[in-house]
C-alpha cells in the first residue's frame, strides 16, 4: 500500500500507522502452521527446509527411478551449458582449420560421414575435417553449403565432371536416382530401394549411363552394406573398383590432402638418438662426428645458385641432414652467392624446390651475401695484422709463381698501402687488384701458397644489385660464415682435403671459433656425367631436352626417371661418409628403387599400337550391348589396397612380340585360359574360352579389350648418354663413340582406360613391361609414361637398340 505524503502536518503519523499494520500482519503469519501457504518463515529456516526437501526427493528418486522436475531442470541447464561450450570449441576449431585450409573445407561428424562428397571430391584438394558439427557442411569463407549431396554436386559442378551427366536426359535421371537415395531411407524402406535398383541393374551395368555417375555413388552410399541381391552385388563390386568410390569406402580423410613438395616445406624429421641407435645401424660408413654432442650439432649445405642440383649434391645434403637428425641438431641451408657472374635467382628457386623434393627442411635458410659486411671486416683485420696483401699480377703470372713457389712482388707492401688498394678495389676504382692471404709460398700444399680471398667484379648481384664491386672467394667466405652462423661440423668431400689446412689457418688468423671438418667421398656413377660444364654443352647443343631430362643426373632428371626419394635417401646413407672414392653401377640402385615401388604401385596393362587381335568365342554374357567389366586387385599381393575394373570384350588386342600359335592354350592375365583355334591371313586369331583350364605351364599374355575407351599413351625408354664407363681426359663429347647414338625411344601404345585418371608423378606397373612413372598426365588425347629401370640388363618389350644386342 502506498502512503501519499502531502505537504503540511500529519505525514509522519500516517507512515507510523501503516508500519504498525505491517508488523501486526507479520506476527499473524508467524503464528500460522509452517505448512500453511501464507506462513512466514525466516530465510535461514526456509533454506534449511528446501535443502531437506531436496534430499528427501533425491532419496525418493533413487527408490522409484524417477527424476524430479528440479533435477530435470538442472540436467537440462548443465547439458545446455555443455552444448554451448562444445559449439564454442567447434567454432574455434573451424576458425583455425579454415585458416589452414585457405578458408575452404568440409566439416563432418563421425555419426554422419560425407561419403558421397568424399567420392565426388576425389582427386581435388578439398579438405575434410572431423568436428562436433551435425550434418556435413562445406565452409567457404562466409558461405556455407549444408548436406552431403549438396556438397558433392558443388564439387562436381566446379570441375565440370561427367559424373553429373553428359546431357539433359542423363542429368534428369541422375537427379531421380539421387532423390530415390534420400526418399526410401527416409521412410525406412531400404528393401524397396534395393529391389528397384536390382531390377534396373538387370538391364544395365550402371544406373543411368554406360559409366559411373553421381546416381551410382549416391545409391551405393545407401546400399553399400544393404541387402545382397544378384545384380546389386555385381554392381556394388564394380562401383567399389572405381578409384573415387574405393577412396570413399575407406572413410573421410582426417585432414586436408597433402600438397606437393613444391608448395610446402618438408615435414620436420624426427631425431635419430645417438644412444639409442646401435653402431651396426649407422654402419662403418657413418661414424660418429668428432666431438659431436646431442642437441648441439649444427651442419650445413652451401650450394652455389649457379646451376641445378645433381645426384652428387644429393649425397652431400642427405648426409648433412642425417647427422643433424642423428644428433638432434639442425641443418642450415646457405646459398654461397659470392660470384654474381654465374648466379641467378631462378637457380636458387630450383634448388629450394629440389631440396624440398628430397625431404629437406629449408626453414633455416641464409645467404653468404647476408654477411658481406662482416666478411669485409675480417678481410680488413687480416690487412691490419699484416696477414694479407693486395696483388695486381696477371692471372697467368700468379699461377706460374704459385707453381714455382715464387712470392709476388707486392707481398711485402706496407699495411697502409694495402689498405688503400683494398678500399679502391671495393669502390670499383681498382678492378685489376685482388686480396691474397699471406700464408706460406714454400708449402707443399698448394692451397697455402697465398690464395686469393677477394676479387673485383662489377656484375650486378642478383640480391644486392650494384652495392658491391668486389666479392669474397669461397675460400674466404666459407670459414667466416660457418663460424659466425654456429656451424659445429662442416662435412666436405675429399677433394677439399688440401683446403682443410687453409680453412683452419684462416679461422685462426681471423680469431674465429673453430669448426670441425669431416670428409666423405664424392659419389660417382658409371656412364654418368657430373660436370656442370659438360652437362650445359649437352643442353646447349640440343642433345637433351633440358636440365630435367631423365638421362641427366640432376635431381629433377632422376625424379622424372622414377627415382624414389625414400630409396635415394636410404641408398645415400648406406654409402655413408667413407673417404673411399668408388664408381657405382646404377643397376644396384635401380634394384633398391624397384623394391620401394613393388608393394604399392597399382597394376595396369598396355599394348603396342602395332598389335594383333583375338576374337573370343563362347562368351555370350559379353556379346550383349553395353560395357562389361571384370575386377582384379590393384596390387595382387595386397588385396587391402583395393580392386580395379578391367574392361572386357569378345575382341582383345595382344602384343605382336608374343609368339603364339594355333592349338596353343594361353593365359590372358587376370581373366583366364583361352585356346587359339584359328588364324587368318592378317595374323589375327580366333580363341575359345576354357572355363576350367589350368594356368600352369602356359604362356601368360597381357591384353586389352579392343574398345574405343582405351587410353592412348607414349611409352618412353632412356639409355645412358655416355657410351663408355668413364670419360678420359682427352675425350670430347662431340667425338664419335663418346655419346650413345640412340638413348631415347618412344613407343606408341594403348593402355587401360583407368590410366586416364592418373596424375603426373604417379608410379604404376604395366604388367610384363615394368614400372612406369606418369610424366605427362592424360590431356584428352595422350598420356606419356617413362620406364623406370629395375637393374636388369634387358627390359621386357624394350625398343632401345642396346636392348636388342644384350
Amino acid at each position: 500500500k502506498l502512503v501519499a505524503l502531502k505537504s503540511g502536518g500529519g505525514a509522519k503519523e500516517a507512515i507510523d500507522e501503516e508500519v504498525g499494520k505491517l508488523v501486526a500482519l507479520k506476527k499473524e503469519m508467524a503464528a500460522l502452521e509452517p505448512s500453511h501457504a501464507l506462513a512466514h518463515v525466516e530465510k535461514k529456516e526456509k533454506k534449511k527446509k528446501a535443502k531437506a526437501a531436496a534430499k528427501e526427493e533425491t532419496k525418493e528418486e533413487a527408490e522409484t527411478g524417477e527424476v524430479s522436475k528440479n533435477e530435470a531442470k538442472k540436467a537440462a541447464k548443465k547439458a545446455a551449458k555443455k552444448e554451448k561450450a562444445a559449439q564454442h570449441k567447434a567454432a574455434e576449431q573451424h576458425k583455425t582449420a579454415e585458416q589452414e585450409d585457405g578458408g575452404e573445407a568440409v566439416y563432418f561428424s563421425a555419426a554422419i560421414p560425407p561419403v558421397v562428397s568424399v567420392a565426388a571430391a576425389f582427386g581435388t584438394e578439398l579438405a575434410f575435417r572431423a568436428s562436433e558439427s551435425g550434418q556435413p557442411v562445406l565452409r567457404m569463407g562466409e558461405t556455407s553449403v549444408f548436406g552431403d549431396l549438396a556438397i558433392a554436386r558443388f564439387a562436381l559442378r566446379r570441375r565440370q565432371s561427367e559424373l553429373l551427366g553428359g546431357n539433359a536426359v542423363e542429368e534428369a535421371l541422375i537427379d531421380q536416382w539421387v532423390d530415390f537415395s534420400l526418399s526410401y531411407p527416409a521412410v525406412g524402406d531400404l528393401d524397396s530401394l534395393a529391389k528397384v535398383v536390382d531390377e534396373r541393374l538387370e538391364r544395365s551395368t550402371y544406373l543411368v549411363a554406360d559409366r559411373l555417375t553421381l546416381a551410382d555413388i549416391a545409391v551405393w552410399a545407401v546400399l553399400r552394406s544393404g541387402p545382397s541381391l544378384l545384380h546389386i552385388d555385381r554392381w556394388r563390386k564394380l562401383c567399389e573398383a572405381q578409384p573415387a568410390v574405393a577412396h570413399a569406402a575407406k572413410g573421410p580423410p582426417k585432414g586436408p590432402p597433402a600438397k606437393g613438395p613444391a608448395h610446402k616445406p618438408a615435414a620436420k624429421k624426427q631425431p635419430l638418438k645417438v644412444e639409442e641407435t646401435p653402431q651396426a645401424e649407422h654402419g662403418d660408413g657413418c661414424p660418429p662426428l668428432v666431438g659431436g654432442e646431442v642437441g648441439k650439432v649444427v651442419t650445413r649445405f652451401p650450394p652455389e645458385p649457379s646451376g641445378y642440383l645433381h645426384i652428387g649434391h644429393a649425397k652431400a645434403v642427405l648426409l648433412n641432414d642425417y647427422y643433424a637428425r642423428r644428433y638432434e641438431g639442425k641443418l642450415l641451408v646457405r646459398f654461397d652467392d659470392t660470384n654474381p657472374s654465374k648466379e641467378k635467382e631462378e637457380f636458387a628457386a630450383s634448388i629450394i624446390a629440389d631440396l624440398e623434393t628430397l625431404g629437406i627442411d629449408c626453414s633455416n635458410l641464409s645467404h653468404t651475401s647476408d654477411h658481406f659486411e662482416a666478411i669485409r671486416g675480417y678481410a680488413e683485420r687480416l690487412l691490419d695484422e699484416g696477414k694479407a696483401f693486395m696483388d695486381d699480377s696477371p692471372q697467368e703470372t700468379m699461377k706460374a709463381e704459385r707453381e714455382q713457389r715464387v712470392e709476388s712482388r707486392h707481398r711485402n707492401a706496407s699495411i697502409e698501402t694495402n689498405k688503400e688498394r683494398f678500399a679502391a678495389m671495393c669502390a670499383g676504382d681498382a678492378p685489376e687488384w685482388c686480396l691474397r692471404a699471406k700464408i706460406d709460398m714454400t708449402s707443399d700444399n698448394g692451397t697455402l701458397r697465398d690464395p686469393v680471398l677477394f676479387r673485383a667484379n662489377a656484375t650486378p648481384h642478383h640480391r644486392t644489385g650494384t652495392r658491391y664491386k668486389a666479392y669474397p672467394t669461397y675460400d674466404m667466405a666459407c670459414p667466416v660464415v660457418d663460424s659466425i652462423e654456429g656451424v659445429t661440423h662442416a662435412l666436405r668431400t675429399t677433394e677439399y682435403n688440401d683446403r682443410d689446412a687453409q680453412y683452419a689457418w684462416l679461422q685462426e688468423a681471423m680469431g674465429l671459433r673453430k669448426v670441425e671438418i669431416q670428409a666423405f667421398s664424392r659419389i660417382n656413377f658409371v656412364r654418368t656425367l657430373m660436370s656442370k660444364r659438360k652437362l650445359a654443352w649437352l643442353v646447349d647443343n640440343g642433345v637433351v631436352d633440358g636440365w630435367d631430362d631423365p638421362r641427366f643426373p640432376t635431381i629433377q632428371g632422376v625424379v622424372r626417371r622414377g627415382v624414389s626419394v625414400a630409396a635415394l635417401r636410404d641408398f645415400m646413407v648406406s654409402q655413408g661418409a667413407s673417404r673411399n672414392v668408388i664408381n657405382l653401377e646404377w643397376d644396384a640402385f635401380w634394384a633398391t628403387n624397384k623394391a620401394a615401388y613393388e608393394p604399392t604401385a597399382p597394376r595396369y596393362m598396355a599394348v603396342d599400337k602395332t598389335n594383333r587381335k583375338l576374337t573370343l568365342t563362347n562368351l555370350p554374357d559379353y556379346e550383349r550391348p553395353g560395357q562389361h567389366f571384370i575386377t582384379a586387385p590393384l596390387v595382387p599381393k595386397d588385396p587391402s589396397l583395393g580392386t580395379r575394373p578391367i574392361r572386357v570384350s569378345t575382341r582383345v588386342v595382344v602384343e605382336l612380340d608374343d609368339a603364339i600359335a594355333v592349338g596353343e592354350q594361353i593365359v590372358l592375365i587376370r581373366w583366364g585360359v583361352f585356346e587359339l583355334v584359328s588364324q587368318d591371313e592378317n595374323g589375327d586369331f580366333q580363341a575359345r574360352f576354357v572355363p576350367d583350364g589350368s594356368v600352369k605351364k602356359k604362356k601368360t599374355v597381357h591384353w586389352l579389350a579392343d574398345v574405343p575407351e582405351l587410353c592412348a599413351v607414349t611409352l618412353l625408354e632412356y639409355d645412358y648418354l655416355i657410351a663408355k664407363p668413364k670419360l678420359e681426359d682427352g675425350d670430347d663429347l662431340a667425338d664419335p663413340g663418346v655419346l650413345t647414338p640412340v638413348s631415347k625411344v618412344e613407343t606408341p601404345a594403348f593402355a587401360d582406360p583407368a590410366v586416364k585418371t592418373l596424375r603426373r608423378g604417379a608410379v604404376v606397373q604395366l604388367e610384363r613391361r615394368g614400372f612406369f612413372r606418369v610424366d605427362h598426365a592424360y590431356d584428352g588425347t595422350l598420356a606419356k609414361l617413362i620406364l623406370i629401370p629395375d637393374g636388369k640388363v634387358k627390359a621386357p618389350f624394350s625398343r632401345l637398340p642396346a636392348a636388342a644386342h644384350s
